[in-house]
């Protein structure tokens, strides 16, 4: 399905990856698709960084002090 205006392509895309706002696998994989869906998925990601879950034991703040160290 080829969509025959840009806008129209990227309200639909803008539709399925807020759909997936709160899923950073499936938001990661969406950033890979293309330029466009990259563009669209950024403000997603980054919109609270550290909400996602983490693997347990794994601290980014120390991580980053320490980096801050050397």
């Amino acid at each position: 399905m080829e969509c025959t205006k840009a806008m129209e392509c990227t309200e639909v895309a803008w539709e399925i990856i807020k759909h997936f706002q709160d899923d950073f696998s499936t938001l990661y994989s969406c950033f890979q698709v293309n330029k466009l869906w990259s563009r669209l998925t950024i403000p997603f990601i980054w919109e609270d960084p550290f909400s996602f879950k983490q693997p347990k034991n794994y601290n980014y703040i120390e991580a980053y002090l320490f980096l801050l160290d050397i």
